[in-house]
Parts: C-alpha cells; structure tokens; sequence
C-alpha cells in the first residue's frame, strides 16, 4: 500500500479553501440577484413626439428617463420604447440639440399590475398634479 503525500502547505490549503468558499458564495449570490430580478415584473415607458421643422431630427434624439438610467431613442414616425422598466416614477426627458421639450414624470405602479400614469413636471410647483395623456 502506497502513501499518499500532500505536497501543498497549510497555508496553501487555507488560501485553497478560502478561494473555494469565496467562489461558491458568488455563485450563490448571483443566482440570488438573478432568481429577485427575474420575480420582478418590467414594463415599458411609449410615447411619440413630433418635430416638424426638423428633418432627421429622430437620429439626433435621445428619450431619458431619470437622467439616463433608462434610454430609448425615437423611429422615424416619431414613436419611441423605453424598455425593461421596474415600477417606481420616473422623470422622462427628451434630449435635442436644437429644442427644449416639457420634461413628463412618468409612474408605474407596482400595485395595480403596472398601471402608468404621466403628468406634467413642474419644479417652482412641485406638488401641483396636471395629468397628461398616456401614452406620451
């Protein structure tokens, strides 16, 4: 019968188990996040806007919600998607070079299965509700 001799130093194997253990918990945790993100129903911010006297304005504008944690850009008819959105309000902005368009705060709620509501922004009167049509 041969003996089996370990090469490796205690504190090799401590760092070796450490290593280990350190991965298996990663692992856990972004299955975790994964198993959380995934219970969570997204939704989707629409709307359209027009610019008439602009031609090709589409390419050059961008569609923020809560200053570009969320982006959608604009189709040529004018409609725009912001996608995979969780529930909360958000402030939504479109971003031109050449215009300045009426910021909207845009709410979905979690609680009524997504209902989404717009109203108009408005930071001298900020608890003054003016409701806009949605979609935008």
């Amino acid at each position: 019968m041969e003996a089996v001799v370990s090469t490796q130093s205690t504190g090799e194997t401590e760092l070796s188990l450490a290593v280990s253990y350190m991965i298996n918990f990663l692992v856990a945790f972004v299955l975790l996040l994964l198993e959380c993100v995934a219970g969570e129903a997204l939704y989707e911010i629409r709307g359209q806007i027009i610019i008439s006297n602009d031609p090709g304005w589409q390419s050059r504008t961008v569609i923020s919600a809560n200053f570009g944690e969320y982006l959608g850009y604009a189709q040529q008819n004018g409609s725009f998607i912001i996608p995979n959105v969780k529930p909360g309000s958000y402030i939504v902005e479109v971003l031109h070079p050449n215009f300045l368009i009426a910021p909207v705060r845009v709410e979905i709620s979690s609680k009524t299965s997504g209902r989404i509501r717009a109203r108009k922004v408005d930071y001298v009167q900020p608890n003054e509700v003016v409701l806009v049509k949605y979609p935008l």
